[in-house]
């Protein structure tokens, strides 16, 4: 067996060298079942605060006694450390014959020291102190750091989509104002918000500045010759067509076309056929207008239709004597007297017209409507031709039915067979003359005129010279581009300051965990120490999630 080696834990050491390891949770426990803390520590601990808290009072105002009692309880190790500084501030120079101290302070915190040191009081407050730490208040400082710091990373996230939204909501406010020519009333958002009438009155202006242009360009293509000759080619071939024996057409084939390739964007007085005459604004210093006289006062009407007056009652009494009817009474002067006396001193005997006061042609006349700043409003601008809602639309229905027809001619003379006889053999020469190219440069130019009455920014330039409630829906959306961005602006800033405020609430509180697990670090290795004492110099090691 002198070869047989024995291997284990403790082999070859005496039994005070083997460490004895004491788990964090369970160390309370473990002290008083070996009966190194009595189970009624607690109520024995409650006296000697209570003398440490008398004590206290009596200390003296320095600095290095400030910090054992700022924000915490003091443990028999506070307790050791500020017993050692008042030996090192001479209190403890004086003692009696028997050896004790004659300083007060000297005397309360010896018999403190002693109060702890029996039954072992101390080791049950620095196990349960040290739980406590480790168990609650180091994790709730982690947790809060934790939190702040998620905190900050979610206020500088939701600050990154403010700035983002401000500057996508920038950008469409100016596209915006570009497309109604607003920025010469503001161009940066920072900016107080602008007046409605201000802005309804530069959206309407913009309008009457851009719809001109658009009509010129339309009457520029309509009285291209091409559009007549595409008009007369398609009269002539709508002739040919008709069935044998049908009548003429007597109505003009696309009228309202034909009109303005001939005269084109007039004044709709001028298409009317009314004279165009500028508006007398009469001036306010003019005497007051007597009316023109009349020539010659109105017949008496008579009736030629006959009148039934029966009156139709469902009543007993009604239904005994049958109502007469009455008819065929003629209206005259005479047949009513309305029985009513005028004295003579208000009968008016003639009339005095004033004759030297000129007639005056009502039909002439423009009303001006007057704001209530006094400021007279000018009249509207001048209806065109294109610019009145019922001619631009017959207008453009001519050009969708001559469209139409091209484009269907031009499929025709793709698809048309030389083997088959022409139908149009006989046709006059306006169509036999009619080629693929030729239709082609006709549809091309109606097509253009179509697009240009039928185009987006076209028919929003007249929605805004038509309705109010348009310009009033442009004005409200630019509202709420300017709300957007100052919410959003609002959000970023406040994102902003939060984040500032989170990040001095984290530095705060790093340092606190700092203090605290140095705290831990500290009455760890007092307990470990004392508990060695206790087991006559044996190691003594805390086990578990202890900072060190």
């Amino acid at each position: 067996m002198s070869g047989v080696t024995k291997l284990g834990e403790g082999y070859g050491k005496s039994e005070n060298e083997i460490p004895i390891d004491i788990a964090l949770t369970k160390m309370l426990d473990w002290l008083i079942d070996r009966k190194k803390a009595p189970l009624t520590w607690k109520k024995e601990l409650a006296s000697v605060q209570t003398k440490i808290d008398a004590a206290k009072a009596e200390l003296p105002d320095t600095p290095e006694i400030k910090q054992f009692l700022k924000d915490k309880n003091l443990t028999y190790f506070d307790c050791e450390k500020i017993l050692d500084l008042l030996k090192d501030a001479n209190e403890s120079q004086s003692k009696t014959l028997f050896g004790q101290y004659t300083s007060k302070r000297m005397k309360d915190w010896t018999d403190i020291m002693k109060a702890y040191q029996q039954n072992n009081i101390f080791l049950a407050e620095a196990a349960h102190t040290l739980t406590t730490l480790v168990s609650y208040d180091l994790p709730q400082l982690q947790k809060k750091l934790n939190a702040l710091n998620k905190q900050q990373a979610e206020l500088s996230k939701k600050e990154e989509d403010s700035k983002r939204n401000v500057t996508s909501f920038h950008n469409r406010l100016l596209k915006e104002m570009e497309d109604y020519d607003l920025t010469v009333i503001n161009r940066d958002p920072a900016v107080s918000p602008w007046g409605d009438e201000d802005l309804r009155q530069a959206v309407q202006a913009y309008s009457r500045s851009q719809l001109p242009t658009i009509f010129e360009s339309i009457t520029q293509c309509a009285q291209n010759p091409d559009l007549m000759s595409a008009i007369e080619f398609y009269t002539a071939f709508l002739r040919f067509t008709q069935l044998p024996g049908s009548d003429e057409p007597t109505q003009e084939v696309l009228p309202t076309a034909r009109y303005i390739a001939q005269n084109g964007n007039v004044s709709l007085k001028t298409f009317q056929g009314i004279p165009d005459e500028p508006a007398e604004i009469p001036s306010t210093q003019e005497p007051a207008i007597k009316p023109t006289p009349i020539a010659s006062p109105p017949q008496p009407l008579k009736s030629s239709i006959e009148v039934d007056w029966t009156v139709i009652d469902d009543s007993p009494a009604a239904n005994k004597e049958p109502p007469k009817e009455i008819k065929d009474i003629p209206i005259t002067e005479s047949t009513i007297d309305w029985d009513i006396v005028i004295p003579e001193e208000d009968k008016v005997t003639d009339i005095v017209w004033d004759d030297d006061i000129p007639s005056l042609d009502y039909g002439s006349i423009e009303v001006v409507e007057i704001s209530s700043a006094g400021v007279e409003k000018l009249p509207d601008q001048v209806e065109t031709f294109l610019s009145d809602t019922p001619t631009r639309n017959l207008f453009l229905d001519d050009i969708i039915e001559l469209k139409n027809f091209l484009n269907q001619r031009k499929e025709e003379l793709q698809a048309k067979d030389n083997s088959i006889l022409d139908p149009l053999q006989d046709a006059p020469a306006i169509i036999k003359e009619e080629n693929f190219k030729l239709v082609n440069q006709y549809s091309a130019l109606v097509e253009k005129i179509y697009s240009l009455l039928t185009g987006q920014n076209f028919k929003k330039l007249l929605e805004i010279k038509n309705s109010q409630r348009y310009v009033d829906r442009i004005v409200g959306g630019l509202h709420h581009l300017r709300g957007c961005i100052d919410r959003s602006f609002s959000g970023g800033k406040y994102a902003a300051d939060k984040t500032i405020e989170i990040q001095d609430q984290a530095k705060a509180t790093m340092p606190e965990i700092a203090e605290m697990k140095t705290r831990i670090a500290d009455l760890r290795k007092n307990i470990e120490n004392a508990l060695s004492d206790q087991f006559s110099g044996r190691p003594v090691h805390i086990t578990g999630d202890v900072p060190k």
